[in-house]
């Protein structure tokens, strides 16, 4: 299989760089309907917002990932591209997700804070720390010396 790909539960938005979880992962996964959930009144294009917040949970995570580091390029590079990397990414956002309902505001999640200071739920920084199989982390903050084949998972290269 060729990744990054897009699925039933996760989108890969060339653009942003990033998985998106769709709301039907949300359905399966935490059994939340994300329409019924939110509320959308005065919202102008109500049948977007679900993707919408989905959307802006995914850049909070990976924002927060990339300012917990100093090898932006390969990490990125992982996330597109190394399969486990992909599993981590997806239960990193239900995470994210449930975090975000636990706490009752999917608005303020991830607007009020900026760089280093945006957090991320417990159970996500959790997963983040594990080495993956080729032994590197997520979140090292040395320097990896690796070639990025960056037109593999970007469109803006």
């Amino acid at each position: 299989m060729n990744f990054p790909y897009n699925d039933e539960l996760m989108t890969y938005d060339m653009t942003m760089h990033g998985y998106v979880l769709t709301p039907r992962a949300c359905e399966l996964e935490l059994g939340l309907n994300l329409t019924t959930v939110l509320d959308s009144t005065g919202d102008s294009n109500p049948s977007t917002m679900a993707h919408r917040i989905l959307k802006m949970i995914s850049r909070h995570f990976y924002a927060w990932v990339y300012a917990h580091g100093t090898n932006k390029r390969y990490v990125e590079y992982l996330l597109a591209k190394m399969p486990e990397c992909r599993e981590i990414v997806k239960d990193c956002l239900l995470n994210e997700v449930y975090y975000a309902m636990k706490n009752g505001d999917f608005w303020n999640y991830a607007d009020n804070q900026h760089g280093i200071e945006k957090s991320v739920s417990e159970a996500t920084k959790l997963i983040l720390t594990n080495p993956l199989s080729n032994g590197f982390r997520l979140l090292y903050q040395g320097a990896y010396n690796a070639i990025v084949p960056c037109d593999k998972y970007r469109k803006d290269y």
